[in-house]
C-alpha cells in the first residue's frame, strides 16, 4: 500500500514547565543559527507558544511569538501576528514576559551542533522542544522566517551585516 515507504516519528512529550503555558501544543524555541567567519552564532531566538484549541504553536495559526534574551534565556516580550502584545498567556494566565526557558544553555549548545550538520546551510531556524530527557529537534527551516522583527518592531539588516562582516 505504501510503495514509497513512510516516516514515523516518536511523539514529543514536552516538559511540564513548557506545557503549563499551553498544554494543547508543543511549545518550541526557534533557534536561528548563522554561520559566520567567526563560527556559529545564535541570532534572535524566539519562543513560540500555542493558543486556544490549536495543537501548533506558530503565529500563522494564532500562536504567540516571544523574544528571548540570548544571555539569560528569559522572555522579554510577546506578540501575536496581529501586533497584540501579551504579558500573560490569554488562556492559562501564566506570565510569559519574565518566563525563564529551562535548560537554556543546553538549547543554545544543541542549536550550534545542529548548525554544523549541513555545512552548506549558512542560515537555519531550528525548532527545538524540551522533553523530560532534554531538548530535541522538531525540524530545521532553511528559509526561517524573521518573526523576531515583528516582536521587536524593527529590522535587523545592520545586525546581520555586522555578524557576517568578513565572510566570503
Amino acid at each position: 500500500m505504501y510503495h514509497d515507504g513512510f516516516i514515523m516519528e516518536e511523539l514529543i512529550q514536552q516538559d511540564e514547565v513548557m506545557a503549563d503555558l499551553h498544554p494543547q501544543s508543543v511549545n518550541t524555541l526557534r533557534m536561528r543559527t548563522l554561520k559566520t567567519a567567526n563560527g556559529v552564532v545564535v541570532f534572535k531566538p524566539t519562543f513560540r507558544i500555542g493558543r486556544g484549541n490549536s495543537i501548533v504553536d506558530n503565529a500563522g495559526a494564532g500562536g504567540i511569538l516571544a523574544g528571548v534574551d540570548i544571555d539569560t534565556g528569559t522572555v522579554t516580550n510577546a506578540i501575536d501576528k496581529n501586533g497584540v502584545f501579551f504579558t500573560k498567556h490569554p488562556d492559562t494566565g501564566i506570565a510569559i514576559v519574565g518566563f525563564k526557558i529551562p535548560k537554556w544553555e543546553e538549547a543554545l549548545s544543541l542549536a550550534k551542533v545542529l548548525a554544523e550538520i549541513v555545512p552548506e546551510n549558512r542560515y537555519t531556524g531550528w525548532d527545538l522542544a524540551l522533553t523530560k530527557n532534554g531538548w530535541v529537534m522538531v525540524e530545521g527551516n532553511t528559509k526561517s522566517q524573521l518573526g523576531f522583527q515583528l516582536i521587536e518592531k524593527k529590522g535587523f539588516r545592520e545586525d546581520f551585516e555586522l555578524l557576517t562582516k568578513g565572510d566570503k
